[in-house]
């Protein structure tokens, strides 16, 4: 059930209290600013990283026994946050997309992936590793299609990087080195044939297998300034979603042309993508689902504020885009999202 907030007529106008001053700010879209107020389901497990499974039916918690000295998988229900299995991990690291992956900790010259099964009497089964990265590897991301892992590691000197393409046997298959530094996820598009890697003045998109680059976003704000990129990810096949401190917004990857622009609340430091028409902003001053059709923004009820000391959160939605859950060492929110269009 959604409220719509009092506005002005046109106007969309948000207040937020930060500390003793006040910031206003505009969201524009052809529907009014609605909140959704379904409670968030709580669960008090340490998160270190998470993704739902491929069925969108649990939620994988990667965390640590009470005594530290062992990593452990949390499968949790999506819809009621009940813990309904708990399993030893080899390593600590990183999840592929749909929970059948995990990569051991980036910051490592040779990256282990291995394969989870968790029906299987071997849960965690060992594959390969990616070797011959000339410094750390710092982000890794899977293809959708499971035939391709894609890494950005650093090349030679600090502001320089190679994105590589591997073959799920470990084999390199091709490259893409990065005019600046790629210090945000890469992500593939859903048919697995468009990379985008994040750098900091652009982003870039990429076609696989073969690495060439297709086009390059740099985005540029109302006023005519540089406004930083700060990531973009494919919406579908055809589209790139990008966003900026206060914009988020739709480009064409074969041609770089910006389709739409809708403005969300100041510093927008992340968005996810839930589907071909939504998606979620996390911004500082709470979580919105942003529909990219009419404009219309819908904002997430807040949740407790963190400890001082929690680190910044880590995201996950569900495949089926019904799910989202904010992943802190504190404790885990799962919120069920509304259908498109409700």
């Amino acid at each position: 059930m959604n409220r719509v907030l009092p506005n002005s007529v046109g106007r969309r106008v948000i207040v937020v209290l930060l500390v003793t001053q006040v910031f206003a700010f505009t969201v524009r879209g052809s529907d009014a600013l609605s909140v959704n107020e379904s409670k968030p389901t709580h669960v008090k497990i340490s998160a270190d990283g998470g993704v739902f499974s491929a069925d969108s039916k649990h939620l994988y918690i990667m965390t640590h026994s009470d005594a530290g000295d062992r990593v452990l998988l949390a499968v949790l229900d999506a819809d009621s946050g009940e813990k309904v299995a708990e399993h030893v991990m080899p390593i600590d690291g990183h999840f592929s997309h749909d929970a059948r992956h995990l990569v051991s900790q980036v910051g490592e010259q040779a990256p282990v992936v291995w394969r989870i099964d968790l029906a299987s009497k071997e849960p965690f089964a060992k594959q390969f590793a990616l070797k011959g990265f000339e410094g750390r590897v710092w982000t890794v991301a899977f293809s959708p299609d499971g035939k391709y892992i894609a890494t950005a590691s650093q090349v030679s000197g600090p502001q320089q990087r190679c994105v590589q393409l591997w073959s799920m046997k470990g084999e390199k298959v091709a490259a893409f080195f990065g005019e600046d530094s790629i210090d945000q996820p890469l992500a593939f598009s859903s048919n697995s044939r468009v990379l985008v890697c994040n750098c900091r003045k652009a982003a870039y998109a990429v076609d696989v297998p073969a690495m060439n680059r297709i086009e390059q976003f740099p985005i540029d704000d109302d006023a005519g300034k540089y406004d930083r990129v700060a990531g973009a990810r494919p919406l579908d096949d055809e589209h790139l979603i990008s966003w900026t401190n206060e914009s988020v917004r739709i480009h064409s990857i074969k041609n770089g042309v910006t389709t739409k622009r809708v403005r969300v609340p100041l510093a927008c430091n992340n968005v996810f993508v839930i589907d071909k028409k939504r998606c979620l902003a996390s911004c500082s001053s709470g979580s919105y689902i942003v529909d990219m059709t009419d404009a219309s923004i819908t904002k997430l009820p807040d949740e407790p504020k963190p400890p001082l000391f929690d680190g910044g959160p880590a995201y996950a939605i569900s495949p089926d885009g019904m799910h989202f859950a904010k992943l802190r060492y504190s404790g885990i929110a799962i919120y069920s999202l509304p259908a498109a269009g409700k």
